[in-house]
């Protein structure tokens, strides 16, 4: 069964993880510190990765629904499957640091990604399963990698009425964080 992993690195050293820990209870503990909160939302449906937006917002109506009633009214979906044309360039667009003015939420719905978020001297690397939601308070430097053969399904939250624009940031760390194993 596919499970969450926090690998936490050090900006002296980000090539090799100071911890990785595998305990979800653990891995909401170490995110909780820096304001992150990592919940389990679980479909009623199976959702497999790279399925259309129609399919995506259908299966999650409920909760995305209970979701946007909190705050988050405007989202974005992301969905790739490996086999895609354009796989490589949407990998290396994610790759890039960037931060919003307002909290996200990140719903995985289907196959896996890994967020990083750069917080303080540190890089939070989160690599997300099915059914994992990850809420990101405003300005927090974060990228996304998918992998070198991707399969996601991803629907992203923002607390504000409209997709806001990101503000790139500095691109040295995220160049040198392992990225998502396939």
């Amino acid at each position: 069964m596919p499970m969450s992993i926090l690998s936490v690195y050090h900006q002296s050293t980000p090539e090799q993880a100071n911890k990785t820990l595998t305990h979800m209870e653990d891995i909401a503990s170490t995110l909780g510190v820096a304001g992150i909160e990592l919940l389990s939302l679980p479909l009623a449906s199976a959702l497999p990765a790279g399925a259309d937006q129609a399919s995506i917002l259908a299966a999650c109506a409920e909760p995305l629904a209970r979701l946007q009633s909190e705050g988050y009214a405007s989202l974005e979906v992301l969905s790739l499957d490996c086999g895609i044309d354009g796989a490589p360039e949407q990998r290396t667009s994610l790759r890039q640091a960037r931060r919003y003015p307002v909290d996200q939420q990140f719903y995985c719905v289907g196959g896996r990604l890994q967020l990083c978020l750069q917080v303080d001297d540190y890089v939070l690397a989160v690599q997300c399963e099915k059914h994992d939601l990850l809420r990101v308070p405003a300005g927090v430097v974060h990228w996304l990698d998918i992998g070198e053969q991707p399969r996601l399904a991803l629907v992203r939250l923002f607390a504000s009425s409209k997709v806001p624009a990101a503000t790139l940031a500095d691109q040295t760390l995220a160049g040198l964080i392992p990225g998502l194993d396939d």
